[in-house]
Parts: C-alpha cells; sequence; structure tokens
C-alpha cells in the first residue's frame, strides 16, 4: 500500500462569478454565472490526491464559521484526513473572489484569513505524519516561516518536499527552503520572479530550471499553461499539455501537482507523474470550481484512455 501524502497548505471558499469578460477598472459589467465552492491552493491539492485514490492528510487552518465547517466537510467527504486541520477563533476562513471569463482564464483576489496564522507550530504537531509520508506538499498561501520549518522537517526525516511557489511571493524564497525542496512547479510568472529572466518560451523554460536547479532545487517542473510543462532534474524533457476546450483554468496548477505527487507515490517516473498531471489538469479545466473540477481516478482513466486512442 502506498505510503500518504501530507499537505500542508490553505484553505478557502471561492466566491466564483462568470463573465464575458473582464472588466476594466472602474468599469461594473453583467455576470452570467456564480458557483460557490471550497477552493484554496492547499486544499485543492489535498482533494486532487485523494479523488484520485491517494491516501492524504491535511494541515492547515479554518475560522469559527460557517466557510469553516463546510470546507472541512468536503475534504472529509473525499477521504482527506482532517485531523491536522485546526480552528482559529481569532480570523475567519480564508475566502478567494475569482473571475472567469467566456475564454476560460480567471482573475483572482485572494483574503487569507485563518490560512496567516499556520504557524512553525502546526507543522511540529504534523512530525510523525511527517515522517510516515511519501512526499509532503506545500504552497505560498501560508506564512513563509511555516514554509520554512516544514522544509527543515522534511529534510530531517529524509522525506521529499514539493514546493508550489504560488502566488508569486512578495520577496525571495529563502536559499534555506529551495535547498531542501525536492519539486518545485512554479508557473512562468512565478519563474521570472524567482530568476529574474522571462519565461515565454519552451527552450527560456528549460534555461530558467536549470537557473532554479542552481539555487539548490532538486527538480523544477516550470509550468507553461496550456502549453505543457518542462522538467528540469536528473533528466530534461518537454511535456506537451492535453488539447481539450477550456472551461475554467481555477484550480489546473493545484490539480496537476496534485496528480503528480499521487504518481510519485504510486512508483511513478517523474516523468510518468508529470504525464499523469498534465492529463488531470486538462480534464479540470473542462469543467467549472476548483474542488468541484477535479476529476476521480476512474474518471480520468476513462478521459487517458480515450486521448490515447
Amino acid at each position: 500500500m502506498a505510503k500518504p501524502v501530507l499537505v500542508v497548505g490553505s484553505i478557502n471558499m471561492d466566491l466564483v462569478g462568470r463573465c464575458h469578460h473582464m472588466p476594466e477598472p472602474g468599469q461594473t459589467i453583467h455576470g452570467s454565472g456564480f458557483l460557490m465552492t471550497p477552493g484554496g491552493k492547499g486544499a485543492n491539492q489535498a482533494a486532487t490526491v485523494a479523488k484520485l485514490g491517494g491516501s492524504c492528510r491535511m494541515v492547515g487552518r479554518v475560522g469559527a464559521d460557517l466557510f469553516g465547517e463546510r470546507t472541512r466537510e468536503n475534504l472529509s467527504s473525499f477521504g482527506v484526513d482532517t485531523s491536522f486541520i485546526r480552528t482559529d477563533n481569532e480570523a475567519a476562513t480564508g475566502v478567494a473572489l475569482i473571475l472567469v471569463d467566456d475564454a476560460g482564464e480567471n482573475s483572482i483576489v485572494v483574503i487569507r484569513g485563518a490560512n496567516w496564522s499556520i504557524g512553525p507550530e502546526e507543522v511540529r504537531a504534523a512530525r510523525a505524519a511527517i515522517r510516515q509520508s511519501c512526499c509532503v506538499m506545500a504552497q505560498l498561501e501560508i506564512p513563509m516561516a511555516a514554509v520554512g520549518v516544514l522544509a527543515e522537517t522534511c529534510w530531517e526525516l529524509n522525506v521529499p518536499f514539493i514546493l508550489d511557489p504560488a502566488p508569486v511571493p512578495d520577496g525571495p524564497i529563502p536559499e534555506q527552503v529551495l535547498r531542501k525542496t525536492s519539486i518545485l512547479t512554479p508557473n512562468e510568472q512565478e519563474t521570472k520572479a524567482m530568476v529574474g529572466t522571462d519565461v515565454g518560451t519552451v527552450d527560456e523554460a528549460f534555461a530558467a530550471g536549470r537557473k532554479l536547479r542552481e539555487l539548490g532545487v532538486g527538480t523544477a517542473i516550470v509550468k507553461l499553461g496550456a502549453r505543457g510543462s518542462v522538467i528540469v532534474g536528473e533528466i530534461e524533457e518537454f511535456v506537451a499539455s492535453k488539447k481539450v476546450a477550456a472551461v475554467d483554468s481555477t484550480a489546473a496548477g493545484d490539480v496537476f501537482v496534485g496528480a503528480i505527487a499521487v504518481g510519485l507515490s504510486e512508483g511513478l517516473s517523474i516523468a510518468q507523474a508529470v504525464k499523469f498531471g498534465s492529463f488531470a489538469a486538462a480534464l479540470s479545466v473542462t469543467r467549472m470550481g476548483a474542488q468541484s473540477s477535479i476529476p476521480t481516478r476512474s474518471e480520468l482513466d476513462r478521459f487517458i484512455a480515450d486521448m490515447e486512442l
């Protein structure tokens, strides 16, 4: 039986509005739909692991409010172990305000709420769970202090640490974190912020991935949106995205990373896991919402079979 994946990260309620095009500053436009659905990059990744058949534990915080109850219950319904999710009696559950246009592109404002109260104490409380995990995942919707202790703990326990450096951090990611990161999964904007150069082409993505490795990262997986991703580690490989009719790309990056963790937990190579992740992300963008867009394992297996015919 595969070891569990541990996710340390954000838990939000997403308030999603559909519109024909993104409004200009100061402009009011009519929307075409509304959806309230649990999200947060950490919770999205945990839900992905569980819905794709992996064993998953989640470390995080929610407020003592309705959104906190619903997000926790939603994760539990997928089979995520929520025993490490604490209730914050001072801060509200995190919220994301999301606009999605007819092209499937999105614009997001995140109110951190209880997510920003996650600290080193949560990581230390989960040390035994970290030791038992096949890998540990984190994002940057929680304080860097918690991420730093998490990276250090994974390094001490020889557990692979996967960091999704999203959203773009306000300042540089500490060197001691990068040197303890087994897999880094930035998108184009995050990569540019870290290496200082544009990532507009596949060749530029490979060059940026090499710079990330020089900073100490074990393997860099640079996400290029609809084009695909590049792997820069012991191997260098471009993995093309699967072509689908996109409806909503809100959680595609989270689904991609969560699926990679599932693949690795099942013994896939990094290249095989990234290809698995690209299929999962492609299927997710054909649906609205964050966790509501994540496929089950049976759905994904059918999608992969159909795409490979």
